[in-house]
């Protein structure tokens, strides 16, 4: 039980760590899912913990991992990672403008983040960044409207394509 604490402190460090890369530079999708990873960990060792204490077998202890991790993989499905980052980012970028920004990252998170490039490119509070974020929109509407035309019903996303409209209406005005 000792190795397992001493483990639980060993993961409590890296959370540390995770965080403070976080606090300098920004949220990742890789950082958010290192996070899952490390609470999957973190399962991993209580269940191990409560089979030594309470003299569970092995398989007990396999099955209930495997369980945590399909609960896991299973549960990742369904938020908007690239959105709630993306969010994170421009939120946290709003509250301390000194802080650095990377447009080029919220380019790349897709879709789903665009939104949180749109609302940049809105915000008047700083003129140059607002002006650099909405470059970077008139770029992905002008991508977009042509990829549009090469588009059928297939292809069709609810989270993609709401962003894309949300980029679409911005370059509009």
């Amino acid at each position: 039980l000792v190795w397992v604490a001493q483990n639980l402190v060993l993961i409590a460090s890296v959370f540390l760590r995770l965080k403070l890369y976080v606090d300098v530079w920004q949220l990742t999708e890789k950082r958010v899912y290192v996070g899952c990873f490390l609470g999957l960990v973190i399962t991993g060792y209580l269940l191990l913990a409560w089979s030594i204490v309470r003299s569970r077998g092995l398989h007990w202890l396999i099955v209930r991992n495997l369980v945590a991790t399909f609960v896991l993989f299973f549960a990742l499905q369904f938020p908007n990672v690239a959105g709630v980052v993306a969010r994170y980012n421009v939120a946290r970028w709003q509250r301390e403008p000194s802080r650095s920004l990377d447009l080029d990252n919220l380019v790349t998170l897709g879709p789903s983040a665009w939104p949180a490039l749109v609302e940049l490119a809105g915000d008047q509070r700083n003129p140059s960044m607002s002006a650099r974020a909405a470059s970077r929109v008139s770029s992905i509407a002008a991508r977009e409207s042509e990829l549009h035309k090469k588009r059928d019903w297939r292809s069709w996303q609810i989270r993609r394509d709401a962003g894309v409209k949300r980029v679409l209406a911005h370059a509009a005005q």
